[in-house]
């Protein structure tokens, strides 16, 4: 690679997202000990019509934003191998997906006693650490819901904005949250929102 060479980042827009949500932190917006409905319900119900509690059950009431952020939420991870399949399938690599995609996927995988694998819930919240990016798809749902009027949906948002970037002092990066990519190489919020 050269520094004229441009690429995508998946799991590699987390920093993105945590940054931004920090910022959100730093200027009272969001306190990391809050339950994460409170700013995630706004966007999905903006979005979707849905709550986390629709897609997740009551016991998503216990997840905070320091969870997610932390990987602490006991969610499942929507990146299975059969579901990674369907993401990465040639025709379909570059198109980013819309997030409830992904969340209902991790909805509709086992629910009730906690399980190892493939399970709507892993673990009783805050009380152990797993990798999914399911978290970071919820963190990033945050952003819309305190973002201006007009950004205010996942698929609107402005991550510059965010993150407090002037866009021409980054010329090489681009967020796009829908769409295909595969001819921008890009960072973005979208991308993390499918990716995580």
């Amino acid at each position: 690679m050269t520094a004229n060479d441009t690429g995508i980042l998946g799991s590699g827009t987390k920093g993105y997202i945590s940054t931004a949500v920090m910022r959100m932190v730093d200027q009272g917006l969001v306190n990391l000990d809050d339950p994460a409905f409170m700013h995630i319900d706004p966007s999905l119900t903006r979005s979707w019509n849905k709550t986390m509690e629709d897609l997740f059950g009551s016991l998503v009431n216990n997840v905070t934003v320091h969870d997610l952020m932390f990987m602490q939420s006991g969610l499942g991870d929507f990146e299975t191998p059969t579901r990674d399949k369907d993401l990465l399938l040639p025709n379909e690599s570059m198109i980013v997906h819309d997030p409830m995609e992904n969340l209902q996927f991790v909805s509709d995988l086992t629910r009730g006693e906690f399980c190892v694998a493939t399970c709507t819930w892993n673990f009783e919240p805050g009380t152990h650490t797993s990798y999914t990016s399911t978290n970071y798809i919820l963190l990033g749902l945050i952003l819309a819901t305190h973002a201006p009027v007009g950004h205010n949906t996942w698929d609107t948002v402005d991550i510059y904005e965010s993150l407090g970037f002037n866009e021409t002092d980054y010329p090489r990066t681009r967020f796009p949250a829908v769409g295909t990519t595969h001819e921008q190489g890009v960072t973005s919020v979208g991308l993390s929102l499918m990716c995580g």
